[in-house]
């Protein structure tokens, strides 16, 4: 390794990711193929973190095409994942594809994972197929367990995702129990089973880590509560308009507000124009049926 690398690599760590970058273009610029994989690899890190994504693309590509095998991994496992965030889904399927040819089990692992994770995203029924055989993927297996949770849940074998859901918690990784847990509440309660729909949505509040998901689980756990326990339902309502979430909170300031009618007109009132101020396409019409107005 070049002491330019050296110097890069050390500067990352500390988070002097500016001045890292330009130890890791100096090493590039020197044109010797034994730093090109490290240094393109370090530079596309730092650039990322510097927010400059069409710079660490090009420096990925470089390290991805280097001969230093681990850094051309490390770096294609990177830019794949930055090509998926971006949209190019067929260069990022080029890229899992040829970790998962790799022979380097860790890496062979994760753009298996990659390449049925794109399945799954573009709906393709293979998928389905392809995390099965995944079951047992080192370091994946949480993962590969909620998207089978989503799929068995989407495809209505509810059974079979129930099972797979407790699987999946065991494996101890709450975060992607929350993830499955929002798709499996849905389907549970699209199925009429509000028991399990409302122990599966709790936990996807619990546990989710993505904002916006766990208020639209908010959401529906509000719809879900809102003829047994009104009171519930109001605080899960009031959860999601302060997430702030535009689209959520609109809805969510509707259904309150059909909530409140029955208990506190002048709060559903008052409700009903905070989800017109919110652009609700049919609040006016919903609010007329209770003799309210949506006008300030």
């Amino acid at each position: 390794m070049s002491d330019e690398v050296e110097v890069g690599v050390r500067l990352a760590a500390e988070g002097e990711f500016a001045a890292a970058a330009v130890e890791f273009e100096r090493a590039l610029a020197t044109g010797d193929p034994t730093v090109v994989g490290p240094a393109g690899h370090g530079l596309g890190r730092v650039l990322l973190e510097l927010g400059d994504g069409a710079g660490a693309r090009e420096a990925l590509r470089v390290a991805a095409d280097s001969a230093d095998v681990e850094h051309a991994l490390a770096a294609s496992s990177l830019l794949a994942l930055l090509l998926t965030r971006e949209g190019d889904v067929a260069g990022a399927r080029r890229l899992y594809e040829r970790l998962a040819g790799s022979g380097e089990p860790g890496f062979a692992a994760h753009g298996a994972v990659g390449v049925a994770s794109l399945l799954h995203e573009s709906g393709d029924p293979r998928a389905r197929a392809a995390f099965e055989e995944l079951r047992e993927a080192a370091g994946h297996e949480a993962y590969v367990a909620a998207s089978l949770v989503e799929l068995y849940a989407d495809a209505g074998e509810l059974a079979a995702a129930g099972a797979e859901f407790e699987r999946l918690a065991g494996l101890g990784d709450m975060a992607q129990v929350g993830r499955a847990a929002a798709v499996l509440g849905h389907r549970l309660a699209e199925n009429g089973d509000a028991a399990g729909a409302r122990a599966a949505y709790e936990a996807a509040v619990e546990h989710g880590e993505d904002a916006e998901q766990v208020a639209a689980v908010q959401l529906n756990l509000g719809a879900l509560l809102s003829e047994e326990e009104p009171e519930l339902a109001r605080q899960a309502y009031v959860k999601v308009l302060r997430a702030g979430f535009p689209g959520l909170a609109a809805t969510a300031a509707l259904n309150l507000g059909v909530l409140l009618v029955r208990y506190d007109p002048a709060a559903a009132r008052e409700s009903f124009r905070h989800a017109a101020r919110l652009g609700h396409p049919d609040v006016a019409e919903v609010a007329a049926r209770y003799g309210l107005s949506t006008v300030d």
